[in-house]
């Protein structure tokens, strides 16, 4: 991920990669996948992308903050948190696809 809402997409494991349309020109700083289908890329004014294709495809999810948002981790198998800005921790459903707690 990257600035210009940049996403790379490899299907062979890193040898070649792809640049993808990501649904925003905000930059991106972090990137995740809950399974081989299911992530969620973080980024600039509060920035949240989904896909559920394994990256072919993204859609964005209204996170309530225009804090820059940085990372994202899957601690259980239906919850992802992301943190960001000023303590900013967001948690977000994936089962429900809503966010934020």
């Amino acid at each position: 991920v990257g600035v210009g809402g940049m996403i790379l997409h490899t299907a062979d494991g890193g040898l070649t990669w792809a640049e993808q349309s990501s649904a925003s020109d905000r930059v991106l700083h972090g990137v995740g996948f809950w399974n081989s289908e299911k992530g969620l890329a973080v980024g600039d004014e509060g920035t949240i992308l989904t896909t559920e294709d394994g990256g072919d495809n993204w859609g964005t999810l209204a996170s309530g903050t225009t804090n820059t948002l940085r990372k994202v981790t899957f601690p259980a198998t239906d919850t992802a948190w992301v943190c960001g800005q000023f303590g900013q921790i967001l948690k977000i459903s994936l089962t429900e696809g809503t966010c934020c707690d």
